[in-house]
Order: structure tokens, then C-alpha cells, then sequence
């Protein structure tokens, strides 16, 4: 399997001069999972608007490549289990 180590997006995602997200006033860390309940992926999610990010945006890193490229089936974020999906 391909290493996910730094992988940064959406593809329009605001970065600083060494690639990481910058401007965001949002963040909170994730966890993707398979259907086995192995952990596969942990990361950060950046966000702009409001401080409770819709649906659309906590599916992001799943939608984006953690479904198709790693055969995740959910995303959690740790202390916020009312923003699991999956």
C-alpha cells in the first residue's frame, strides 16, 4: 500500500510555503477505519465557517481518498462521536 503520509487536500486547499494547511480557523483531529474496525489513516481537518462543520465537510477525507484509495468505510473524530460517519 502507497504511504498517506502528508497528503493534503481538497486539490484547492489554502497551503503555507512548506505545504501545510493554512487560514483555517477550524481544525479537529480524524480517524478512518475498515469494515473490520482496523485503523487505517489518522489526520486533521481543516475547515472554514462555522465551528460545527456540516456533513459534507466531515465526509471530505473519506469521500476524497480514504474510501477508494484505502477501503475505509468510517470516519471519527475523537471526542466528537456525533460527527462519525460511516
Amino acid at each position: 500500500m502507497e504511504s498517506c503520509v502528508g497528503v493534503v487536500g481538497p486539490r484547492d486547499a489554502r497551503l503555507d510555503g512548506d505545504g501545510k494547511p493554512n487560514g483555517y480557523p477550524h481544525r479537529h483531529e480524524f480517524r478512518m477505519y475498515d469494515d473490520d474496525g482496523e485503523l487505517y489513516v489518522t489526520g486533521t481537518l481543516f475547515w472554514d465557517g462555522d465551528a460545527e462543520p456540516d456533513e459534507s465537510v466531515l465526509f471530505g477525507p473519506l469521500r476524497d481518498y480514504g474510501a477508494g484509495g484505502l477501503g475505509c468505510t468510517r470516519i471519527a473524530f475523537p471526542g466528537r462521536p456525533e460527527w462519525e460517519i460511516g
